[in-house]
C-alpha cells in the first residue's frame, strides 16, 4: 500500500465533459464497438459516441468541442473506416487536439481486423478508399474545390500516419472479451475520475480490495458494516479510499468522513461538525446542516441514512460514542454499506453483525517494490543498491508509511550516504515508528525547513496553506519553498481544500523531536502545546526565551464551561481576577508571557490573566485569543509585528482603546462572534489588511468608512451582522464578500448599500437571508466580470433579478429557500449549477439552450416544468389523443363522478361504534352531504390529485376499500383495488394519474395489477421482439405505446413511499437505430404492490413495415427489489379521421395551450429530431446520457408532496 491512514484529499473535478471520445465505422457498431461501448459504460466511463448527433446537422465546431471536452479519444479502425469522410475528419481533429491542447489529449487506436501498416500507409482496404478520393480530385473541375479537396486528403493521410504512432491494440483473431478488457484497462489507466486523492504509487492493495469485494456485492441485511482494523500507518484509510473511488457511483449518496478521532478530540463541537458534514453529503446540500447538539444530530443522521442507499466510510473511529453519533440507531436502507477504519478491534461489539478485515503488513516483495517506487521511482532498486535497500526494507517490517517516508529520504543519495544512514538505523535494534520517521526529518537540508516542519506539527496541521504562509513568512522561514520541500519528503501534503495535512504518526514524531529538546525543563522547549505542560509553565512562570510558540485551550480542561473568562490588564481598572473553574483557579500572571521574549505564536482559548501588561513579545506574529473578556485591547500594547489577530468569541465592544501604533504587517483580523462589538476600528493603521472577518457580530452597527482605503483587502465576512445600519463603500480589491443574514440591516435599505462599490475583482458573493425583495437589486451587474459564485437564497424575491443575466462568468447560483420565487428565467449562458431547493412557489424554470445546466431541486411542489426539457401535467390537461393512445379515458373536469363503497367501517368515535355501510357519492367542485349529517365533504381538484377535506368528529378513522369506480375516469387499468385510510380534519388523496412529456415521449404511471388488453406484442423477462407488419390501409406509423407491469417484492416499513426508475432500450436492428430512455424517477406508495408504466413514443417514420425491433427493460436495482411481470407494445398509425374527432373533443374542454401537454409539443431534444428516410442513419439517440446531464442529482417532483 502506498498510503497509510491519513486525511482524505478530494481531488477537484476535471473540466472534461466526457472521459472518452469514441470514433468508429458503422460496420462494427452492433458487434465489437457495441461490446466495447458497454464494457466502458460498466466501468462508469463517460463516453461521447460520434453517432450521438445526427451527422447531417452537426457542425464542425460542435465536433471540435466534443473532442476538446473529452480526456482521451478511442478510435476503432476497421476495413471500411477510410470510406467515411466523417471518420477521417474526426481523426484529423483528434490529432490536432493532441498537438495543440495544453493537456496533451491522448489517443488509443484499436486496429480491428485491419493491418496497422494499411492504416499508416493507406494500403490494402484503405488504398481503395483513397483511390476514390484521388479520382474525385481529378474529376473536380472547380479549381478552388479541387485544391481544397486535395489539401484535405493530404491532411487525412498525415493524420492516419500520426495516429498509428500511438500505442494501441491490434485484434485479428481470438476472444474479443479478453481483448476488450485490455482496451478498457488501458482507458481506465489514462483517465482520472475519482473523488478522493490516492497516491499513484500503490503496491499490494489489490489483494485487500479483492477480499472486500464479495462483501460489497452481498445485499443481505447482515452485510452492512465492515471494520477495517490494523495499526497506525498500515494503510487502512488507503484501502477505504480506493473502495470509495471505485464504488461511490453505485449509491444514491456517499460520504467519506476522515480522521474522526482527531476531529472529535481536538474540538468540543467536533461530533456536531462531523454530523453536519455527513448530513450535507447524504442530503446533497451545498451548505452544512445546522446541528445544535449531538443528540439532535443523531436523530437527523438516523433519518437520513435510513431513506437512501448510501456508501458511508468512517475513518479512524476510536469510541462507540463516535459510532452512535454518526450512525444513529443503525437503521440502514437496503443495499447500504458502512466501512469503518479503526485501530480498536473492540468496536465490533457495537454491532450485531459486522465483518472484520484486518490489514496485514506488506510482504518482503511488495515492501521492496513500494520502497523502490519512492527511493528510485521504479519497481526495483537500481544496480548497486539492492543489498542496501534490503536492509532498510527489513527495518520497516512491512509498514507502508515508513517505507514511503524512508524511501523518499534516501532518494538521490550516494551509497556512502546510504550506509551512514543505515548505520544510524542499526543503532536502534527495535526501532519505533517515530525514530523511523525522524530520519526523513533529520535529512532535510535547510534548518528553516526543519523549523517550519516543527511549527506545523505542533500548531498548524489542518490549517490553510496560505494562512500558514502569511504567518511564517514573517518568521523568516520561507514557507512557500519550505512546504514544497516538506511535501517532496513525504512529511506533509496539501489537500483539495488547501489545508496542510500530515499523518498522525508524522505529527507525533515532530512533537517528539521538540519533547527531546528538554525532557525535564518544560520552559526550555521551543514549543508548548500539551495542555498540562502549558499550565505548568504559565503557573510556574518557567518559560524562557527558548519558547517560540504556546497553545493552550482551557475548554479542554475537564468540567470547563464554553464561556470561560479571559482577562488582561486594562489601564482603566486596577486589576481583573480570574474566575474559579472546577475548584481551582484557571488564572495566570501576565508576567509569565513576558519572559518568553522570542514568542512568535500565541494561541489562547478561554485563558485568564491578571497583572499589568504593557507589551507583548516583539517577535509575536500570531495572537489567537478566543473568548477574551476585555471591552477593548489596551492601546499601549506593542503589536507592531503581528500578522494575525484572532479575537473570536470575545467581549470586545471596540477593538482598541486609544490605538497608538499602526500595524503595517497585519494581514488577518478575525473578530467573529464578538457579540458586544458595536463598531469596527479605524482601518487607516492597517494598510496591509487582507482578511476582515466580522461574522456573527450581532451588535455591530457600523463599518468604519476607512475600509474603502484598504487596497489589499480580498475577504470581507459580515455574515449574521443583523444590526448593521451603516455600510460604506468597499475597496475594489475584494474577491470574496459574505453578507449572509443581514436581514434587517443596511443592505436592505437601499441606497445604504452601494451596489456600484462592488469591484470587478469580486469572485464570490453571498447575500443570502438578507430579506431582500425584487426592488433591492440593481438593474445591471455586468461590471462584475469575474463573479463565479452567487448566493441569494432565503430572500423575498418573486422572480430572478434581471442583473443576474448580465453576469458574464457566473458558474454557480444558489436560490434555495426563496419561498416566494415563482420563476427562474433569464439565466446567463455561463451558468453550470443552480441550487433551488425548497422554493415552494417555483413554477417555471428556463435554462439557456446552449448550456446543459445542472438544476438541483427538492421540495418544489409547484414546479411542473423545466422549459425545453420536461413538462408534467394532470390528466385533464393532456390532449385526448395522447390519453387515448395511452389506453386511458378522461372526462376529468367539473361533473366527474366518483363512487366509493366502504365495508366494515370501524373505530369508536367518542362513545359511538360505527358498523353501517357508508356510500360516498360526490362531484368535483360541488359540496355534498353523505348519509344525512353523518359525514360532509368538500372536493377540490389540485394538480392531478383530488383532496377531500373531511370534518365531523376529530379523530374518526375510516378504512375504505375501493370496489367500484367509473371507467371513464380511470381507464381500464388505473385502480383495481386500493385501500385508503381517511382521518377527519386531515386530507386524503386519491391519485389521478399525471402525464410527463420529455424527448417526445409521453408517460404516466397507474396502480393495480389488471393487465391491459389489446396490445399487439407482449413479452416476458423484460424483452419484446417483433417485426413491424404492414398496415392494411398503408397508413404510416407515428409512434408506439409501451406498457411495463411491475411487481414490488420489497417493503419499506419506515417510509410511506419509495422511488422507482427504469430504462427502456429500443433497438431498430433493420435501420441500425438505438434509443436509450431513462424515465424520470417517480414515487410510489409503499402499500402498492403492482403498478404499470405507460409511455407513448412519438417516433415519426423511424419505424416502418419490415423493421426488426427489440425492446429491453432495464431495472434500476438501487431503488429496491422489483420484478417486471409483463410488458407490451401497441403501434400507433396516422389517421386523419381520428385526428378530426380528437380535435372536436379538445374543443369541448378548452385548456390554455401553455398549461397543457399536446401531441405536437416539442422539447429541445426530441426523438423527432432523429427522423431519417431512405438511407440507414449511423447514429444512436442516447436519451439516458442527456437525462443525466440535465438532471444531475435532481428528480422531477412526480407525486412528491
Amino acid at each position: 500500500m502506498a498510503s497509510s491512514s491519513s486525511s482524505s484529499m478530494a481531488t477537484a473535478q476535471r473540466c472534461f465533459s466526457h472521459d472518452v471520445f469514441l470514433s468508429f465505422r458503422g460496420e462494427t457498431r452492433h458487434q465489437f464497438t457495441d461490446h466495447l461501448h458497454q464494457a466502458l459504460k460498466r466501468e462508469r466511463i463517460r463516453i461521447f459516441r460520434d453517432d450521438g448527433i445526427e451527422r447531417g446537422k452537426i457542425l464542425k465546431d460542435e465536433l471540435e468541442k466534443a473532442i476538446h471536452e473529452s480526456e482521451i479519444s478511442l478510435v476503432v479502425f476497421s476495413d471500411d473506416y477510410a470510406s467515411s469522410k466523417w471518420c477521417l475528419h474526426e481523426v484529423m481533429m483528434i490529432i490536432k487536439e493532441h498537438e495543440t491542447s495544453s493537456h496533451k489529449h491522448d489517443l488509443v487506436p484499436v486496429f480491428y481486423k485491419v493491418d496497422t501498416s494499411d492504416v499508416k500507409h493507406q494500403t490494402g482496404s484503405f488504398k481503395k478508399a483513397f483511390d476514390d478520393y484521388e479520382d474525385e480530385i481529378k474529376a473536380e473541375t472547380d479549381l478552388k474545390k479541387k485544391t481544397e479537396l486535395a489539401l484535405k486528403v493530404r491532411a487525412w493521410r498525415d493524420s492516419l500516419n500520426k495516429a498509428t504512432n500511438f500505442t494501441g491494440y491490434v485484434y485479428e483473431i481470438g476472444y474479443e472479451s479478453e481483448f476488450i478488457k485490455k482496451v478498457v484497462d488501458t482507458v481506465i489507466s489514462k483517465i482520472d475520475y475519482k473523488l478522493l486523492y490516492v497516491s499513484d504509487k500503490l503496491v499490494g492493495i489489490d489483494e485487500d480490495v479483492a477480499e472486500i469485494q464479495p462483501w460489497l456485492q452481498d445485499t443481505s441485511p447482515d452485510a452492512v458494516v465492515l471494520l477495517i482494523d490494523g495499526m497506525g500507518g498500515i494503510g487502512k484509510s488507503t484501502i477505504a479510499k480506493c473502495i470509495f473511488n471505485l464504488h461511490f457511483r453505485n449509491y444514491d449518496a456517499s460520504c467519506f468522513l476522515a480522521d474522526i478521532n482527531k476531529e472529535t478530540s481536538n474540538q468540543t463541537s467536533g461530533l456536531c461538525r462531523l454530523q453536519s458534514q455527513l448530513l450535507s453529503k447524504i442530503l446533497k446540500s451545498e451548505k452544512e446542516e445546522t446541528i445544535w447538539n449531538v443528540d439532535e444530530g443523531t436523530i437527523k443522521v438516523t433519518n437520513a441514512i435510513s431513506n437512501k442507499k448510501v456508501l458511508l466510510i468512517l475513518d479512524d473511529v476510536a469510541t462507540e460514542k463516535q459510532l452512535r453519533a454518526l450512525l444513529g440507531r443503525q437503521r440502514f436502507h437496503p443495499g447500504s454499506k458502512v466501512i469503518i477504519t479503526t485501530r480498536h478491534t473492540d468496536l465490533t461489539k457495537a454491532f450485531t453483525d459486522a465483518k472484520v478485515h484486518s490489514v496485514r503488513a506488506l510482504s518482503t516483495v511488495d515492501a521492496t517494490k513500494l520502497f523502490s517506487l519512492h527511493a528510485f521511482l521504479q519497481h526495483q532498486p537500481v544496480e548497486g543498491y539492492s543489498d542496501l535497500s534490503n536492509l532498510v526494507v527489513a527495518r520497516c517490517k512491512g509498514l507502508p508509511l515508513a517505507l514511503e517516508v524512508l524511501g523518499s529520504s534516501f532518494r538521490e543519495k550516494t551509497t556512502d550516504e546510504w550506509e551512514d544512514t543505515i548505520s544510524r538505523l542499526e543503532a536502534n535494534p527495535d526501532p519505533e515508528i517515530y525514530e523511523i520517521l525522524e530520519i526523513s526529518y533529520t535529512s532535510l537540508k535547510h534548518n528553516t525547513d526543519k523549523e517550519l516542519f516543527l511549527h506545523i506539527a505542533c500548531f498548524f496541521e489542518g490549517e490553510k496553506k496560505d494562512y500558514i504562509e502569511k504567518i511564517l513568512a514573517q518568521c523568516h522561514l520561507s514557507p512557500v519553498d519550505g512546504i514544497t520541500n516538506l511535501m517532496n519528503s513525504c512529511l506533509l501534503y496539501v489537500d483539495y481544500f488547501g489545508r496542510v495535512m500530515m499523518h498522525q504518526l508524522i505529527k507525533e514524531m515532530g512533537r517528539e523531536v521538540v519533547y527531546r529538546e528538554s525532557p525535564m525543563d518544560l520552559g526550555k522547549r521551543s514549543r508548548l502545546w500539551d495542555h498540562q505542560d502549558c499550565i505548568d509553565v504559565l503557573q510556574d512562570q518557567s518559560g524562557t526565551k527558548k519558547v517560540q510558540g504556546l497553545m493552550i485551550d482551557m475548554q479542554k480542561t475537564e468540567g470547563a464551561e464554553p464561556n470561560s473568562a479571559i482577562t488582561i490588564y486594562n489601564p482603566r481598572k486596577r486589576s481583573l481576577e480570574g474566575k474559579i473553574k472546577h475548584g481551582i483557579y484557571a488564572n495566570f500572571e501576565i508576567g509569565a508571557l513576558e519572559k518568553m521574549t522570542n514568542l512568535m505564536i500565541l494561541q489562547l482559548n478561554y485563558v485568564t490573566f491578571s497583572g499589568k501588561c504593557k507589551k507583548l513579545p516583539r517577535k509575536l506574529r500570531l495572537l489567537r485569543w478566543h473568548g477574551c473578556t476585555l471591552k477593548a485591547i489596551p492601546g499601549n500594547v506593542y503589536m507592531e509585528n503581528l500578522v494575525v489577530i484572532d479575537m473570536s468569541h470575545s467581549k470586545l465592544k471596540h477593538v482598541w482603546d486609544d490605538f497608538k501604533f499602526p500595524i503595517g504587517t497585519l494581514k488577518i483580523l478575525n473578530l467573529s462572534h464578538c457579540h458586544d462589538l458595536i463598531k469596527t476600528p479605524d482601518f487607516s493603521g492597517l494598510p496591509g489588511l487582507e482578511n476582515l472577518i466580522l461574522k456573527g457580530c450581532s451588535s455591530l452597527i457600523k463599518v468604519d468608512e476607512s475600509i474603502a482605503y484598504l487596497e489589499k483587502l480580498v475577504l470581507l465576512d459580515l455574515t449574521d451582522c443583523t444590526r448593521l445600519t451603516e455600510f460604506p463603500c468597499l475597496p475594489t480589491s475584494i474577491v470574496t464578500l459574505e453578507i449572509s443574514g443581514c436581514g434587517s440591516g443596511a443592505i436592505r435599505r437601499v441606497p445604504s448599500f452601494n451596489w456600484t462599490s462592488l469591484g470587478s475583482a469580486l469572485n464570490e458573493m453571498n447575500i443570502s437571508y438578507c430579506n431582500l425583495s425584487d426592488s433591492c437589486f440593481p438593474n445591471d451587474w455586468s461590471s462584475l466580470v469575474l463573479l463565479k459564485m452567487l448566493d441569494i437564497s432565503g430572500n423575498n424575491i418573486t422572480f430572478l433579478p434581471n442583473c443576474i443575466q448580465s453576469l458574464p462568468t457566473l458558474k454557480f447560483l444558489d436560490v434555495q429557500n426563496c419561498s416566494n420565487i415563482q420563476s427562474i428565467l433569464g439565466l446567463p449562458e455561463s451558468l453550470l449549477i443552480i441550487q433551488a431547493d425548497k422554493c415552494e412557489s417555483l413554477e417555471n424554470v428556463r435554462i439557456p439552450e446552449t448550456q446543459l445546466t445542472d438544476l438541483i431541486y427538492y421540495t418544489c411542489p409547484k414546479l411542473y416544468e423545466l422549459e425545453g426539457r420536461w413538462k408534467a401535467r394532470s390528466i385533464d390537461k393532456v390532449d385526448t389523443k395522447i390519453i387515448q393512445y395511452l389506453g386511458l379515458e378522461s372526462n376529468a373536469g367539473d361533473g366527474m363522478e366518483l363512487d366509493l363503497k366502504a365495508l366494515s367501517l370501524y373505530q369508536k368515535v367518542l362513545s359511538h361504534s360505527l358498523s353501517n355501510m357508508l356510500i360516498l357519492r360526490t362531484k368535483l367542485n360541488h359540496k355534498c352531504c353523505v348519509c344525512g349529517t353523518f359525514v360532509s365533504c368538500y372536493v377540490q381538484k389540485t394538480r392531478g390529485y383530488m383532496d377531500f377535506e373531511l370534518g365531523v368528529w376529530e379523530g374518526l378513522e375510516l378504512d375504505l376499500m375501493v370496489l367500484s369506480f367509473s371507467p371513464s375516469i380511470f381507464g381500464l387499468y388505473f385502480v383495481y383495488s386500493l385501500l385508503l385510510r381517511i382521518k377527519l380534519n386531515n386530507k386524503w388523496c386519491l391519485r389521478v394519474s399525471q402525464v410527463v412529456h420529455e424527448f417526445g415521449i409521453f408517460s404516466t404511471c397507474v396502480f393495480g395489477k389488471q393487465i391491459p388488453s389489446g396490445f399487439m406484442y407482449e413479452g416476458r423477462d423484460r424483452r419484446i421482439s417483433f417485426e413491424v407488419p404492414p398496415h392494411e390501409k398503408s397508413l404510416r406509423i407515428s409512434g408506439f405505446c409501451l406498457y411495463v407491469l411491475f411487481s414490488t417484492k420489497f417493503k419499506f416499513s419506515w417510509s410511506k413511499r419509495f422511488f422507482f426508475q427504469f430504462i427502456v432500450v429500443v433497438h431498430n436492428i433493420t435501420k441500425d437505430l438505438l434509443w436509450k430512455y431513462s424515465r424520470i424517477k417517480q414515487t410510489i406508495p409503499n402499500d402498492v404492490e403492482n403498478y404499470a408504466c405507460l409511455s407513448l413514443w412519438r417516433c415519426g417514420n423511424l419505424l416502418e413495415a419490415g423493421d426488426e425491433i427489440v425492446i429491453d427493460i432495464l431495472e434500476d436495482t438501487s431503488v429496491g427489489k422489483r420484478t417486471v411481470e409483463e410488458c407490451g407494445i401497441n403501434l400507433i398509425y396516422e389517421d386523419d379521421d381520428q385526428q378530426l374527432i380528437d380535435g372536436k373533443r379538445n374543443e369541448a374542454h378548452p385548456v390554455n395551450a401553455f398549461d397543457k401537454i399536446s401531441w405536437t409539443d416539442k422539447m429541445d431534444i426530441d426523438i423527432s429530431d432523429y427522423v431519417r428516410s431512405g438511407c440507414m442513419p449511423e447514429f444512436s439517440c442516447d436519451l439516458q446520457k442527456y437525462n443525466d446531464l440535465i438532471r444531475g442529482t435532481c428528480n422531477v417532483p412526480f407525486f412528491l408532496h
